[in-house]
């Protein structure tokens, strides 16, 4: 109850304030304007804002008519696989081999290059234990 009657107080002697020193009030406010301007174009020289977006080079589309082929599903499976990156890399100094998005794949000693895992294993590296191709 303390709170309410300490804060209706606080609002009372606030709008008398504000009626008694308005002309004060619309001083500091005259003051402040030219304030706030010069912390905003700082703002905005500091965040490189642009007023005007990019532009943006039109890309030209081209329509293509195509006939219609109907293909039998039986004949567009193939045995190789379709990229022409290698599935497997092996590292000379181990010799163990990884899969092409494995982690330690990425090292520079992993130069032996395989296309499937029983390639790599007559060649006798052994899987990775982490990515397990």
């Amino acid at each position: 109850m303390k709170k309410v009657i300490g804060g209706s107080i606080a609002i009372i002697l606030g709008l008398f304030c504000f009626s008694a020193f308005f002309s004060s009030f619309l001083t500091f406010i005259a003051g402040m304007i030219p304030v706030m301007l010069i912390l905003a174009g700082c703002l905005t020289i500091y965040l490189k804002h642009e007023s005007e977006p990019p532009e943006v080079e039109p890309v030209e589309t081209k329509t293509v008519e195509t006939e219609s082929i109907k293909t039998d599903p039986v004949d567009n499976i193939t045995d190789k696989p379709t990229d022409d990156t290698p599935k497997l890399l092996g590292n000379t100094g181990t010799l163990v081999f990884h899969s092409s998005d494995c982690k330690f794949s990425k090292s520079t000693k992993c130069t032996a290059i395989f296309n499937t895992r029983e390639e790599a294993i007559q060649e006798s590296y052994k899987p990775c234990g982490i990515c397990k191709p």
